[in-house]
């Protein structure tokens, strides 16, 4: 009995383990592991997962983005201090087994409980605001769109507030 509990919660740790992408701090890794371990139905949603080869090339490239490029860009993450805690806070893409072509964005912070968003279409992406600008906002959307925001609620989580632009 106490072999089949030892398998059974050590699976889910290898699989969160084996999907991190390389982008992803060190130090952040142990609760995106605990949060994936706590939650087996869901995985890291990657770059290839947007499939959006040409909207990854501009956004990473100074000729095609000029000053707001980003070499680091991955459509499914983004940093930033978006409760505005003084904290920076971690966004990622997470793919819900049974929800095709669709993920959510899972806000983790230091010291607020993990936020999960309702879904969103893959092809979609995770922006922030530029460095600089404040408040940090996190928004979601498609490329070269006025995305929505997702913002915080006082007492905890955020809600989506779609552009009102166009």
């Amino acid at each position: 009995m106490l072999m089949l509990s030892v398998a059974s919660t050590a699976a889910p740790m290898e699989a969160a383990v084996a999907s991190e992408p390389a982008h992803l701090k060190a130090a952040d890794r142990p609760m995106v592991r605990q949060w994936l371990a706590a939650h087996p139905g869901y995985r890291l949603v990657t770059d290839a997962d947007c499939r959006c080869d040409d909207d990854l090339r501009r956004m990473r490239d100074p000729k095609e983005s000029g000053a707001w490029a980003d070499r680091d860009f991955h459509p499914y993450f983004a940093r930033g201090d978006f409760d505005r805690d003084g904290l920076e806070d971690l966004a990622l893409g997470v793919h819900a087994a049974g929800e095709r072509g669709q993920f959510r964005v899972l806000v983790l912070s230091k010291v607020a409980k993990p936020f999960l968003s309702d879904p969103f279409l893959l092809g979609d992406a995770i922006f922030r605001s530029r460095p600089g600008i404040k408040p940090v906002l996190l928004l979601v959307g498609a490329f070269e769109t006025e995305v929505g925001n997702l913002e915080p609620r006082r007492g905890g989580g955020y809600r989506y507030v779609p552009s009102d632009c166009c």
